[in-house]
């Protein structure tokens, strides 16, 4: 029995109609690029990019007067007026078992935060 190859028929793209003209990418720029203030976007709970490694560290607000996890920003339970309470909030995270079952990458971050900050 001789074996046929099936090639499947390649779909291309038309020709550039005559007179085209090709434009390059910026001249689609819509100019919406706008810088935004990231303790704002915190705030209003916004997806903000958590930092990696020595740079995930507690943080104070001065405009909300609160110290603030960086794990879990946008929650009004993520920010306290002492830094007690966001260290025992940050080690109870950290060690916390159930949290290491429910999410494991909030629980690792957690970790890596307490260690920074020299709590565990």
């Amino acid at each position: 029995m001789p074996v046929v190859d099936a090639v499947a028929p390649v779909a291309r793209s038309p020709p550039p109609a005559v007179g085209a003209v090709a434009l390059a990418y910026d001249d689609f720029d819509s100019g919406s690029e706008e810088s935004t203030d990231e303790e704002d976007d915190a705030r209003r709970g916004y997806m903000v990019p958590v930092p990696n490694g020595a740079a995930l560290r507690v943080r104070y607000s001065q405009s909300q007067k609160a110290y603030q996890c960086h794990v879990c920003p946008g929650r009004k339970a993520s920010r306290w007026p002492q830094e007690e309470q966001v260290r025992s909030h940050v080690i109870g995270q950290a060690t916390s078992m159930a949290a290491r079952k429910l999410n494991k990458k909030k629980w690792s971050r957690h970790r890596v935060l307490a260690q920074n900050d020299r709590w565990l």
